[in-house]
């Protein structure tokens, strides 16, 4: 095990979802096959909701592989997907059973009889293959096949059990009134109403409180306990106390208007998409590194046991075809729980290495449930892009700093009606990625690194990392996976270094009394330490283990522990026993010693069993053997400990050594247990030689091997001894500083340049390329870093004699960095030469016909729509554009002139200010004008992201497209209609080309061609040029019937792409994205917008000028604008604006007149 031993009496089933559900494949180019990784699965909200989410794209295979501790969850999982297969089961008996904890008496008849079908079939594991469910529900490992088949045994039975399961109910509801005894709101559902939770108080809290008080979410009133939730209760097993049956949906569709033809329900378009789900019941670090070490070695066990408190080695099974990699890896919030540097040490060696493969990280238990700007380092245990760059990952957030997920609503909710904010959830997903792949196409390259320097870094996430997650088996797993991601760094120089500083080190409190311990750690994993190598011969003359033939430098300690010992830990009630104790077991020398010593053990597996043995402790084959105590916590079989130790440490001063078992010393567990305990926090401990109690083996109990850790870890990036280079610099924190790009400069051309003095300056072109320019372009050298750096900060060393330049880049920051500033959706190509895919990096896949659509007729519904468009801006960016709003300009960062335009329309596409139209035109009066129209079709509801998405299609203005006659009609018709222009200066254009293919990749319903230009040129957008084209061709016309009505749209559709735009936030840990705790979930948080709504939760309805949307005099702060003459009404801010929208304007002025 790589985290501590946490030893819970009273665990809680997490039967249903705890956050809305999430599209799966959202980051994989559409009809990409995905192999997905579910960590943590739970429930089966988040396949269920993916299934649906594919409807419309092109077909592909979704692999899931499901890990979930709970042979429960995987069993209640596949009972309801085995209905699915069969066809023809009724939708309120999948919906009652699934979310229902009392069921009617036909509905539980249902659940026996299907449980028995499912026994049935699964004899044996060979006839659940053959069986209809096989090959759609295979089983990871045999041991899960049997753990389930025994809760299927118990639904079969439940009516037999009725009383007994209504009692295990009652624990639950008990229990539930202990830990709230006054009742009160429970607002967790209202994240799940998000963006729409103002009106959703009342009724997500009465869902709550309706299902614990009548077992449904109806009015029905059943006494059947539900068989898929009572069968897997116990005394020590109790459902969840905040178990919510709406908390996996999204609820903004009981909230809001929608039109009739919004789609609320699943069609027959995605029907042709494979849907196979795995299942193991695994821990999920032993299914983890078991995959690695099969990927690596093609063993299907990597001596890891499959869980705490169950002696089982996890052993795959070779049949399955299960994947040894995946494009998508999702871990639910499993990082509140077992730490994200854990996960990911465990779960990116199984990461394909394409731009596309996603690890998602979540995390729910924020503390404040503010924007939190420390949870990178929190998640990291150190500095983001130090430890980001150890692992070979970026999270493309954490530098593009915009996201379409909103998070306004849960942070307002949170101070609107919490009292104590250190109680308060966020709700976060941190996407990581593969480093090596975000530079586009041919780009990766490796990061060198000096030992020293790896040494302090790794010293400095040494002494970050925390007792609650992590212990010293957790730090060897991360020296083994960067010894494998620095392969050209001497890592036995690092280790030295390392354990210099380590032993040096006083600022740990438990630091010395862990080094044997990360000592054996590292040898487990082939990377000993010079001083645990063992002195001297094995000796007949000497008892147990010091006669063996073959003394390993690590053994296996094993210490049997009465029942009674740990009884005292406990309380009586429910409520008294849900915290839970950390277990470690300690080597300490007693009285008569000739030294003192005390050591700790962080790595300790834990069962309740008597424990055969194999063979004299003199044996060298001596071996011990576990069958865990099927009673476990309600049993009376002793606790068995093991963990690994130094066999030197059992030779020192042996008689005198006493093995025990403790409690890990915290300040919470110094309060919990220091009253029933010794100071030391000592369980219990014994001599080593007591021969009842103690046995040394040289493997744990039921193992032939050490369990290996990280066995895929590899380096991503392409190592090559050619220029240029790139090294990590440290500084004097201990964290990286710089990346210092080498370029030996061996042409000609190059050389001679240098020794002529030419000067030399750095341009930066994208947030990875830092361009070395000599003179007037006499010669350019592309520096492509593995990370974005930011050049303006940069320094360079140049040997003009020796022909080498280096440029000493820190890395870029996503708030000051202008490399960054129109770095928002960022595209790239990945895959191979011969058929590169577009990759979006940040922008999520939707399929825009499964959204609902908003009513935008009924404008009093929408009230919401105000706030939430508004806050795109951050606190930041809001003091910003205060600045230049008042003077009529244009803001000085393309990034916030990109994010007004998306506000303009989608409040004006929304009808939330202004005059409502769905036209929009792209325009740099000094560039030619026009350069751009884009069609508004309708503005959807994207609730998965907790925020609004505009469907429409985009038409640039190439040279081809304003030249083809076919064209000419249509674009004379726009003359008359309703536009609103958006003004844009070089750099806000620029951002829009190169956003715009993100926009049309996201939802996307066609299929490339081979002949796509993206492919052909190697590059995304196809030009940034004016009146050159910026989208491929392969999405022209591919738009639905009805799209928009306007004349001769059935001649323009076919030169139009159709796009996703939505709304554009900060992401909340990199700044304030809400200004003051004084704003409620009705308020806008913004100030002084005079372009936007106002600070109320009702649209301002300040008349704007017709032509800009500007609503005072140009040059003022406060004049009025003047109305037309002609037909009073419109306004325009001046005579220029008035004059230039005189063509569009005159049809209707005639009219009125």
């Amino acid at each position: 095990m790589i985290t501590p031993a946490v030893a819970s009496k009273i665990s809680q089933l997490y039967a249903l979802g705890n956050t809305p559900a999430v599209n799966l494949t959202r980051d994989l180019p559409q009809g990409l096959d995905a192999d997905v990784l579910l960590l943590g699965c739970g429930d089966l909200r988040n396949v269920l909701y993916t299934a649906y989410a594919n409807t419309g794209f092109a077909a592909r295979k979704i692999d899931v592989t499901c890990c979930d501790i709970e042979e429960g969850i995987i069993a209640r999982n596949l009972l309801i997907l085995s209905l699915l297969i069969d066809g023809g089961v009724d939708h309120s008996l999948l919906w009652n059973i699934s979310y229902h904890v009392l069921l009617s008496d036909d509905d539980a008849r249902g659940v026996s009889a299907q449980a028995q079908k499912l026994l049935d079939a699964s004899v044996s594991l060979s006839t659940w293959k053959a069986s209809a469910y096989g090959a759609t529900l295979p089983f990871c490992d045999e041991a899960t096949f049997h753990d389930v088949r025994k809760v299927w045994s118990r639904y079969a039975t439940a009516e037999a059990d009725i009383t007994e399961n209504r009692a295990k109910l009652q624990l639950s509801i008990n229990f539930r009134k202990e830990r709230n005894p006054a009742g009160g709101l429970v607002l967790t559902g209202m994240r799940s109403a998000a963006p729409v939770v103002a009106d959703s108080l009342d009724e997500v809290s009465s869902v709550h409180n309706h299902l614990w008080d009548t077992g449904v979410t109806g009015t029905s009133k059943p006494t059947s306990p539900n068989p898929l939730i009572v069968c897997l209760l116990s005394d020590n097993k109790l459902l969840h106390y905040g178990t919510d049956p709406i908390l996996g949906f999204h609820l903004a569709t009981a909230f809001t208007k929608l039109t009739e033809p919004s789609p609320l329900r699943h069609s027959d378009k995605g029907e042709n998409n494979k849907l196979v789900v795995r299942s193991t019941n695994s821990n999920v670090f032993a299914f983890c590194h078991t995959l690695q070490h099969w990927a690596a070695s093609g063993e299907a066990s990597a001596g890891w046991y499959k869980r705490q408190f169950d002696p089982r080695v996890l052993q795959l099974d070779r049949t399955t075809q299960t994947p040894r990699i995946f494009n998508a890896i999702d871990t639910s919030n499993l990082a509140d729980h077992v730490g994200a540097l854990n996960i990911m040490l465990s779960a990116l060696p199984l990461l394909s290495p394409e731009p596309y493969a996603t690890l998602a990280i979540e995390t729910l238990l924020q503390g404040s449930g503010e924007a939190d700007k420390d949870m990178m380092k929190r998640l990291l245990q150190g500095h983001g892009p130090s430890v980001s760059m150890l692992l070979g990952v970026s999270a493309v957030d954490a530098w593009t700093n915009a996201t379409s997920v909103s998070k306004v609503s849960e942070i307002l909710v949170n101070r609107a009606f919490a009292r104590d904010t250190a109680g308060n959830q966020l709700h976060t997903r941190v996407s990581w990625k593969h480093a090596s792949q975000l530079g586009g196409f041919g780009s990766s390259s490796a990061t060198s690194i000096s030992p020293e320097d790896l040494a302090r870094l790794l010293f400095q996430v040494y002494l970050e990392i925390g007792y609650v997650h992590f212990q010293r088996g957790s730090f060897a797993a991360l020296l083994k996976f960067v010894k494998a991601r620095f392969p050209n760094t001497d890592f036995e120089a690092t280790c030295a270094v390392l354990n210099g500083l380590i032993t040096a080190d006083q600022t740990l409190q438990l630091g010395s009394l862990s080094s044997q311990d990360l000592g054996a750690q590292m040898h487990l994993q082939a990377m000993s330490p010079s001083w645990l190598r063992l002195d001297g011969t094995p000796s007949a003359s000497q008892s147990g283990f010091n006669a063996w033939k073959n003394i390993p430098e690590v053994s296996a300690v094993t210490l049997v522990i009465s029942r009674s010992f740990i009884a005292s830990l406990y309380g009586s009630s429910a409520i008294k026993n849900v915290g839970a104790p950390t277990f470690i077991g300690s080597l300490r020398l007693g009285s008569g010693a000739s030294t003192s010593g005390h050591n700790v053990f962080g790595g300790v597996q834990l069962t309740f069993d008597t424990l055969p043995k194999y063979g004299a402790p003199e044996d060298d084959g001596f071996s011990a053997e576990i069958v865990a105590d099927a009673a476990g916590w309600a049993g009376d079989a002793p606790l068995v400990a093991s963990f690994y130790v130094p066999t030197k440490a059992l030779q020192t001063d042996s008689k005198f050594l006493n093995v025990g078992l403790g409690i890990l010393s915290t300040v919470q567990n110094v309060t919990l247990f220091r009253r029933v305990l010794d100071e030391n926090l000592q369980v219990y401990q014994t001599n080593l030689y007591d021969r009842e109690r103690v046995f040394i083996t040289k493997y744990m109990p039921g193992h032939t091997r050490y369990p290996v850790y990280c066995a895929a870890a590899k380096q991503n990036e392409r190592q090559s001894d050619a220029t240029p280079s790139y090294t990590a610099g440290v500084d004097d924190s201990g964290w990286v500083a710089t990346i210092t790009g080498h370029y030996d400069v061996d042409i000609e051309l190059g050389k001679s340049l240098l020794k002529d003095m030419v000067p030399i300056e750095l341009r930066q072109t994208s947030p990875f390329t830092i361009d070395v320019v000599f003179g007037k372009k006499a010669l350019v050298l592309s520096l492509n870093f593995p990370y974005q750096v930011d050049s303006a900060q940069a320094k360079t060393r140049i040997a003009r004699k020796s022909s080498w330049i280096e440029v000493i880049a820190p890395f870029a920051d996503p708030l000051t960095t202008p490399a960054l500033d129109d770095y928002v959706y960022p595209l790239i190509l990945g895959g191979n030469a011969q058929e590169l895919v577009p990759v979006t990096l940040n922008s999520p896949h939707v399929s825009l016909d499964t959204l609902p659509i908003l009513d935008i007729s009924d404008k009093a519904a929408h009230a919401w729509l105000n706030p939430l468009i508004s806050s795109q801006f951050s606190v930041r960016e809001r003091r910003n554009r205060d600045k230049y709003l008042h003077t009529g300009g244009l803001a000085n960062t393309a990034r916030l002139n990109f994010k007004d335009s998306l506000f303009t329309m989608f409040m004006v596409s929304a009808g939330v200010q202004g005059e409502q139209t769905g036209l929009f035109a792209i325009d740099h009066p000094e560039r030619g004008g026009i350069h751009m129209l884009m069609f508004v079709s309708s503005v959807r509801l994207d609730a998965a992201s907790a925020s609004i998405v505009i469907d429409a299609a985009a038409l640039p203005f190439t040279m081809d497209v304003v030249a083809d006659p076919a064209l000419s009609e249509f674009l004379i018709v726009l003359s008359s209609l309703k536009m609103v222009s958006m003004k844009m200066d070089d750099a806000e254009l620029e951002l829009w080309k190169k956003a715009l293919p993100s926009f049309a990749e996201r939802a996307r319903t066609w299929t490339h061609k081979k002949t796509c230009e993206y492919r052909v040129k190697k590059t995304v957008p196809i030009s940034l040029k004016p009146s050159q084209p910026v989208l491929c061709s392969c999405g022209r016309g591919k738009l639905p019937k009805d799209f928009i009505a306007i004349p001769e749209w059935d001649t323009a559709a076919n030169f139009v792409t159709r796009i996703a735009l939505s709304t554009t936030y900060s992401v909340p840990f990199i700044e304030d994205i809400v200004k003051d705790k004084g704003s409620t979930v009705h308020e806008d948080d913004s100030s002084n917008d005079d372009r936007g709504p106002s600070s109320s939760s009702q649209p301002q309805r300040r008349e704007r000028c017709a032509n800009c949307g500007r609503n005072t005099a140009k040059g003022t702060t406060d004049g009025a604008l003047k109305k037309c003459t002609g037909c009073r009404k419109v306004a325009y801010c001046g005579p220029e604006c008035q004059k230039e929208n005189w063509k569009q304007h005159r049809v209707d002025c005639k009219a009125s007149k």
